[in-house]
């Protein structure tokens, strides 16, 4: 896993959006089968699934913090952002847990065994995550987008 460099998507947020909840919906998707996979003990499958995690919330991570970040900082400042901000890094926070889960079945797959727990925390984490960006994040982002191109 070598570091690399990863760009913002060129698109406009109306059309990042979509994106995003696409890739979300895919990403509990593989969520929900590691949480299966683990519990059958196939740990062939749930190294797969864990590799499949890794990309998609970095290039997620890049895209809030490029498009939306940028936005809610423009209008409402740090303080007004502090509520996207703890969203943003849960984002980062799930990222880590994927990454540390990823190594431990690179390393050592059967003591993926002991990861019930974490991985229903990642699982939990992604749900309220998701949700609040849905019903928050991106509604209010298009908003302040609306009144931008207005000025």
């Amino acid at each position: 896993m070598g570091h690399q460099t990863i760009k913002p998507r060129p698109l406009v947020l109306e059309e990042l959006i979509p994106v995003l909840l696409r890739e979300r919906e895919e990403q509990r998707s593989r969520i929900t089968q590691l949480t299966d996979a683990l519990a059958r003990e196939d740990y062939a499958k749930t190294t797969e699934l864990l590799e499949s995690l890794s990309g998609s919330p970095t290039q997620h991570i890049v895209d809030d913090e490029t498009q939306m970040l940028k936005l809610f900082l423009d209008a409402y400042g740090r303080e007004g952002t502090s509520e996207a901000i703890k969203l943003f890094q849960q984002h980062r926070s799930k990222h880590k847990r994927v990454l540390a889960l990823q190594q431990l079945g690179a390393t050592s797959p059967k003591g993926l065994n002991s990861q019930e727990t974490e991985v229903n925390v990642l699982e939990k984490l992604a749900q309220d995550a998701d949700q609040a960006e849905e019903d928050l994040d991106f509604p209010l982002a298009l908003k302040n987008r609306r009144q931008a191109s207005k000025r």
